[in-house]
């Protein structure tokens, strides 16, 4: 009998586990032949989508049937499975090797000697354990057997395997997802397909449209992944609204970056969300586990507004502050307004600022009389604040200015004034010191001779100093004490001002914020009103001091003005207004408060010996021209008259061109005595030589029958007179400029016939003036030539007739 013991050399130990591993993969391939068919008819249905088709029940039974299949070919494999033994592998590695007579399973065995064993056994022994030791040398692995048929007599792995290539085949590349659809069986019906709309609303004041983020009609991930991620641009502070239906009854997810919002259950399979102040990044979509949506968002900031100012603030000549400012903002501006401040003292003057609510760009003009606030003539410090929707604050510099203060000649006003600033400055101390100096202005003589409305009011502010005292008390009665001064001052005049300057703001308000045609005609009706009580409180008040009423004249252009121009002004603001022409409407509103914020009375201008002598003359040569182009007309008329009735009396046409003749001699002698006064003063103009000469011709031509060229006389006798007329007025400006308060008559910055005279000194008509009625002077020069060329194609009117039509018309081309 023999023992054994563990002598296999460590190679072929590590052979002989390796064998045992094959041996076992041998084993498992042979008896998962069920379960390996199972597993790949299931894979081979579900890459077909063959579950698709089939309804949620039979889908169900489908599964549980290929779950007992696996499990019962699980069950098949585990109970034929048994691990291989070291016997096992040693007689595989001798069978594959083809090793006879055991030499692996016997290398370690060892004999059993007794003492009868000869020396010569013992060799044989240790020989045969030589050869043993060189057969283990060449012992070789061996390659599993793992073919189709192994355990499979029917070939059903083959046929497995063949439905599998099919399905990949009619899967595409989609076959993946089908293996969700292979364990999603919802037995209570069919899941609705998945409808999401997400919008970004900006704000309101923006007056953008909203942003369709996502719309999305969907089943499957991949259907979603495939549309990519887009980007949108959405201003700051837009909220983000949706709604989707479809899906499970689990609730939706939003998600940005670390947050996630969920939407609200409307109803089973409708949600909605509404999310405020929405931030940029990478948003997402979450349904039942699955990314339905992805977008990124980027936000447009919105600025704070821009202000600037456009001019230094001014100083009207009504003693009102002029601010000219610009604002701008992205998205509208809601509020504007400027703060004065000073230096070292914590109260403020609010000054509210016109323009057009919510506009992104606003140039806002306006005035303000502050000549009654204690700061009046003290340095202080500007600045203009506007606000946009998002309650952002813009502000521009600083400008340091000196408040407009108003000047009082009256004696009484500048005590008044002066009692008022010392009551302001300490009122506490120098209450009393006040009561007594008001109690002497309302005894003087000079003020019970003055306005009684105004006494009243010093007397009513002396009373309520005597017997009340705070801060509210001298608020009040510096407020009176003001209007007094003013009413001794400019009567009533500062109070229709005021008026004036409401009625202003009203329609400049109406304008900005759109209001009805019959509100701004209203408004009109009511600043055409204040306008005339201003203008009449205005020119009461200039009589008052000169004796005598004078016109008005606007400001530094010096150019002269009546009513009718201003309420020619409103009426065409309420023409532009209805006709949808806002902004002209606006500016000429503007226009109209710049000229009566620099509208005075006209001063008395003086004038020399010489300049009345001038003006005298020029009035007389007018006159003179005007007679001579009545008889140039009535010329004609009698000759196209004699020239249509052929059968009229010789005796009775020379009788109208004696007539003629005569009046003709009349207006010669007429010039010929003014010839000889200025003759008497100095050289005679040589144009006004040929004018008595042409008249004299005339005459003559006249008396003899001859019209047509009478005609010609009188029209060179015309022309003589017009240039003598020029060079006068040209003379009469060249002597009179740079004196005080012009030397060309009381019409300022006109000539001697009424006309606005060129900024370069020379005569004629300016054009530029009074552009506001160019549409009406065009349409009357329109009308004219069209009645001149009329008349110029009718053949039965004579030559001469036409000859002066053409000259007519060159005057309006």
């Amino acid at each position: 009998m023999e023992t054994r013991e563990p002598k296999i050399e460590t190679k072929l130990k590590r052979k002989l586990l390796v064998a045992r591993q094959l041996i076992l993969l041998e084993r498992v391939w042979k008896f998962s032949g069920p379960l390996f068919c199972t597993l790949l008819l299931f894979c081979a249905s579900t890459l077909a989508g063959g579950w698709t088709v089939l309804s949620p029940y039979i889908h169900f039974a489908g599964l549980l049937a290929f779950a007992a299949a696996f499990i019962a070919s699980l069950w098949y494999l585990i109970r034929h499975f048994s691990l291989p033994k070291e016997e096992e592998g040693l007689a595989r590695l001798e069978w594959e090797n083809s090793l006879k007579h055991r030499p692996l399973r016997s290398s370690d065995a060892n004999p059993i000697l007794s003492e009868q064993t000869t020396a010569r056994t013992q060799f044989l022994w240790h020989l045969h354990l030589k050869q043993q030791l060189m057969a283990l040398g060449k012992v070789r692995l061996f390659a599993p057997r793992l073919g189709v048929s192994s355990g499979d007599s029917w070939s059903f792995r083959a046929l497995s395997i063949l439905l599998l290539v099919i399905g990949i085949g009619m899967g595409g590349s989609g076959a993946l997802s089908h293996f969700k659809t292979a364990f999603s069986v919802n037995l209570l019906g069919p899941v609705a397909k998945i409808e999401a709309d997400i919008w970004a609303v900006p704000p309101d004041y923006t007056a953008l449209a909203p942003v369709l983020l996502v719309q999305q009609k969907t089943e499957t991930v991949d259907e979603i992944q495939t549309n990519g991620v887009s980007a949108f641009k959405v201003p700051q502070g837009s909220k983000l609204i949706g709604r989707l239906t479809g899906g499970s009854e689990d609730t939706p997810l939003l998600r940005n970056g670390q947050d996630s919002f969920a939407f609200d259950t409307v109803e089973r399979g409708n949600f909605q969300v509404n999310l405020e102040d929405i931030q940029s990044g990478r948003w997402s979509l979450e349904k039942d586990g699955d990314i339905v949506a992805s977008w990124d968002v980027d936000l447009i900031p919105d600025l704070a507004p821009l202000i600037k100012i456009l001019t230094l603030p001014a100083e009207t000549d009504r003693s009102a502050l002029q601010l000219v400012v610009l604002a701008e903002d992205d998205y509208g501006v809601v509020e504007l307004s400027g703060l004065i401040t000073r230096d070292g003292q914590e109260d403020a003057i609010l000054l509210p600022l016109p323009f057009v609510l919510g506009a992104k760009t606003v140039e806002s003009k306006s005035y303000h009389d502050l000549t009654a606030h204690p700061w009046a003539g003290l340095t202080v410090n500007l600045q203009v604040t506007a606000k946009d929707e998002a309650g952002q604050i813009g502000t521009s510099q600083v400008v340091k200015l000196k408040l407009p203060e108003r000047v009082f000649t009256n004696p009484i006003a500048r005590a008044l004034v002066a009692e008022r600033k010392r009551l302001m400055a300490d009122p506490e101390q120098n209450r009393i010191p006040v009561i007594e100096s008001l109690s002497i202005i309302t005894s003087l003589p000079e003020a019970e001779s003055e306005d009684v409305g105004a006494m009243l009011m010093v007397s009513v502010a002396r009373g309520i100093l005597l017997f009340e005292s705070g801060d509210e008390t001298y608020k009040e009665v510096a407020e009176l004490l003001w209007q007094a001064a003013l009413k001794f001052e400019n009567g009533n005049l500062t109070l229709a001002e005021r008026a004036l300057r409401e009625a202003q703001q009203r329609l400049m308000d109406a304008l900005n914020n759109g209001a009805s045609d019959e509100e701004i005609q209203k408004l009109v009706e009511e600043l055409k009103q204040a306008m005339s009580d201003f203008l009449q409180e205005m020119a009461k008040n200039q009589q008052m001091q000169s004796g005598e009423q004078q016109p008005m004249q606007q400001g530094d252009q010096n150019q002269m003005l009546s009513n009718q121009d201003l309420n020619n002004m409103l009426d065409q603001i309420d023409q532009l207004s209805r006709s949808g022409a806002r902004e002209d409407a606006k500016n000429l509103l503007s226009q109209l408060q710049d000229i009566l914020e620099n509208l005075q009375m006209a001063s008395p201008m003086m004038q020399s010996p010489s300049q009345q002598a001038g003006q005298k003359m020029l009035n007389e040569l007018g006159e003179m021209l005007k007679q001579q182009q009545d008889l140039l007309d009535q010329t004609m008329r009698s000759s196209r008259r004699s020239g249509n009735l052929k059968d009229q009396p010789l005796s009775k046409q020379a009788e109208q061109l004696r007539r003629l003749a005569e009046e003709q001699e009349k207006l010669r002698q007429k010039l010929g005595e003014m010839m000889a006064d200025m003759g008497m003063q100095g050289k005679i103009p040589g144009s006004l030589g040929q004018a008595e000469r042409s008249m004299n011709s005339a005459r003559g031509q006249l008396e003899s029958g001859q019209g047509g060229q009478a005609q010609t006389s009188q029209k060179n006798a015309m022309d003589a007179l017009q240039r003598t007329m020029e060079g006068l007025a040209q003379q009469m400006m060249q002597a009179g400029h740079g004196q005080p308060q012009g030397q060309v008559g009381a019409q300022g910055n006109r000539d001697p016939l009424g006309r606005p005279v060129q900024e370069n000194g020379q005569g004629g008509r300016d054009n530029n003036q009074f552009k506001i009625f160019d549409k009406g002077y065009l349409s009357t020069t329109r009308q004219i030539l069209d009645e001149l060329r009329r008349r110029l194609t009718d053949p039965a009117r004579p030559e001469g007739e036409k000859q002066y039509l053409r000259r007519l018309m060159e005057r309006f081309q």
